[in-house]
């Protein structure tokens, strides 16, 4: 819970800097592709991600990975600020509260969603209105493939999950005949 505050904190910051929605996004991405670079193998994130690379050289292939893909400047500082704070480990729940952060200002949710086959367009459209509806915010989905459900859509906005899914709605029937 600690790490969800101090991402907040920093995404925070983030927020801050950026003069337009448009900036926001620009940064979101770019620190995205500074995570996924040093996320990319279990060499880089035992590097980046533990105390054992130190703060030096950290720093200066942070520089070099921001040179190469061309990352701005504003990102470049604020990974240094995550070195020299002891967060780096934290980029991926920053970037995470970052885009929660965005959406409540912009008032978005995001709908995860699960089914069991890929949901045509209608589909995908109906199921916005209901979260819209649910929400009082305007929905976008983040929809999932997993072919372990039978049928239906597992949905879940923040911390809460609407359980629509043969194989839960079995379980429940399970528990339900065992007296669980």
């Amino acid at each position: 819970m600690e790490n969800r505050s101090t991402a907040r904190k920093y995404a925070r910051v983030l927020i801050k800097m950026a003069a337009s929605n448009a900036e926001l996004d620009r940064l979101e991405s770019e620190l995205q592709s500074a995570r996924m670079v040093m996320e990319s193998s279990a060499k880089t994130r035992k590097f980046f991600l533990t105390p054992m690379g130190g703060k030096k050289r950290k720093i200066a292939a942070i520089g070099e990975i921001c040179r190469l893909a061309k990352l701005s400047v504003p990102v470049e500082r604020f990974l240094y600020i995550l070195v020299e704070n002891d967060r780096l480990s934290l980029l991926g729940d920053i970037v995470r509260a970052l885009r929660e952060l965005r959406d409540e200002r912009n008032n978005l949710a995001t709908v995860e969603v699960t089914s069991a086959q890929e949901l045509n367009a209608d589909f995908r459209e109906s199921i916005e209105k209901i979260f819209s509806s649910i929400t009082g915010k305007n929905a976008r989905l983040d929809a999932k493939v997993d072919t372990s459900l039978i049928g239906g859509i597992v949905a879940r906005v923040g911390s809460t999950v609407y359980d629509g899914a043969i194989k839960g709605q079995l379980m429940r029937m399970k528990r339900k005949l065992l007296g669980e």
